[in-house]
């Protein structure tokens, strides 16, 4: 916790009281107060260090996520990628096999004609 000074009206409409009431409390000595200037600004106790603090390990753990997220689609990509290529290696392959079967097609009809032509 940390000290912080606020003006009585600010107080006020944090707390939704009036500032009559403020300033009772102020007599009482439930709240301390110093006046400045011909203002009187309250010493309150603030939490909103350790909220920042914790919006910081928040934002810290949400971002570490997200990086590793993102590291993980990078490597789906790469592998993406390299299955890319071994797809494009595979339908090259494939459509050299092809037409290597096509020619023995053309030779063995070739021959086949031939062997028809001598029989005859």
């Amino acid at each position: 916790m940390i000290l912080v000074l606020e003006s009585v009206k600010d107080y006020c409409k944090k707390k939704h009281i009036t500032d009559g009431a403020a300033r009772k409390s102020i007599k009482s000595g439930k709240l301390q107060s110093i006046i400045v200037d011909d203002l009187t600004y309250l010493i309150i106790e603030s939490n909103e260090l350790e909220l920042c603090k914790n919006k910081v390990k928040l934002l810290s753990s949400k971002n570490r996520e997200l990086k590793n997220k993102l590291l993980l689609y990078t490597k789906q990509d790469e592998k993406i990628e390299k299955q890319e290529q071994r797809i494009t290696y595979l339908e090259n392959k494939l459509d050299k096999q092809v037409e290597k079967k096509e020619e023995l097609y053309e030779k063995v009809i070739s021959e086949l004609n031939n062997l028809m032509l001598v029989n005859k």
